[in-house]
């Protein structure tokens, strides 16, 4: 394993330069990665039940997750309580991802619960407390409004603001999900891609050191 990753006893993958917030409060079942760049939030104050003896864990995610970089899951918000303080803070809800779910670069979730064999792609806005079901694909750049219920095999694409479209997903799909959140566990693709943007960003900051070098040269 590379050394700018972690490795869990369950097969979870963290980049050590992905922001993890609130470990403690989060459960993952195993073979989960979480990319650099990417914010996973269990740092919040739950609503606590009458009854219950222990707070739940903010966020439960099951097997062969994959958060792209700069994704972002976080609880959904309930409301606002005013402490003993006076302090007015946040209080959440858990929130509960199934397995062989997908969040894409730069897509934000906030819902309450994510269903198993989910594809969210790149920027996207899962709002508060939203629910999706089993077998959803969300097109990239799509925004869903706070408190929306998908149903299973839906393909959803649009935003709030205009038209959102909710089309059947082919139960074919459920197998590809599947099969494509396990090869991205595996590195299949996603490295290759990391790697050449590392290599492109190293001949732009080469190419920047010898632009600088080059402003600076003293001609006698």
């Amino acid at each position: 394993m590379d050394k700018q990753w972690i490795e869990t006893a369950s097969g979870n993958r963290i980049s050590k330069n992905s922001r993890v917030q609130g470990a403690s409060n989060i459960l993952l079942a195993g073979f989960t990665t979480i990319c650099p760049q990417a914010t996973i939030n269990g740092d919040v104050m739950l609503h606590k039940q009458p009854q219950q003896q222990q707070p739940a864990a903010a966020l439960v995610v099951g097997k062969y997750c994959f958060f792209h970089k700069q994704s972002m899951v976080t609880p959904p918000i309930l409301g606002i309580k005013k402490t003993s303080s006076g302090k007015m803070i946040r209080v959440h809800g858990p929130s509960k991802i199934g397995s062989f779910v997908m969040v894409g670069q730069g897509t934000v979730v906030k819902s309450a619960v994510i269903g198993s064999r989910v594809m969210m792609e790149e920027n996207c806005r899962i709002g508060n407390m939203c629910v999706v079901s089993n077998m959803v694909v969300i097109k990239a750049g799509t925004v869903v409004p706070d408190r929306m219920v998908i149903p299973p095999y839906s393909y959803v694409e649009g935003s709030a603001a205009s038209e959102i479209k909710v089309r059947d997903l082919p139960h074919g799909f459920r197998k590809l999900i599947e099969e494509k959140a396990r090869e991205l566990y595996l590195g299949i693709g996603w490295k290759e891609q990391e790697e050449q943007e590392e290599q492109e960003e190293e001949e732009e900051e080469k190419k920047k050191d010898e632009d600088d070098d080059g402003m600076f040269t003293l001609n006698y």
